[in-house]
């Protein structure tokens, strides 16, 4: 069974490959109309990088503060309920270390694009 999973793999390596030798500028590196996409109307990886993480921030940022007014409302209702109390000390501390995650990767997304002077951050 190795072996013809074996046999499978090298056939669709080869399959992967052999397209690439009768294309020869995407062997060399040459601009071509392939190359010239535009996805979400950017025109290089890193642009659409940004575009991407900006449309999650944009999305889960609301939802992080959901779960922090949400752990808000658990240590209201615990009435001292240790167990209720647990459960709402942990909601906040993973809403702020999903806030954290959050913020951290834009922050990235943004360092690296000033590094390589990119617009649209």
């Amino acid at each position: 069974m190795i072996k013809y999973m074996k046999k499978i793999k090298d056939i669709w390596y080869y399959l992967l490959l052999i397209p690439l030798l009768f294309y020869p500028s995407s062997v060399f590196g040459q601009e071509s109309e392939l190359v010239n996409f535009q996805v979400l109307g950017s025109t290089s990886i890193m642009e659409l990088i940004i575009k991407v993480v900006n449309a999650i921030v944009r999305v889960t940022l609301p939802i992080a503060g959901l779960f922090i007014v949400y752990s808000g409302f658990l240590f209201l209702t615990a009435s001292g309920d240790e167990g209720k109390l647990t459960t709402a000390k942990k909601t906040f501390g993973w809403a702020i270390v999903g806030l954290a995650i959050l913020l951290g990767a834009k922050l990235i997304i943004n360092i690296i694009a000033g590094t390589f002077d990119v617009q649209g951050i």
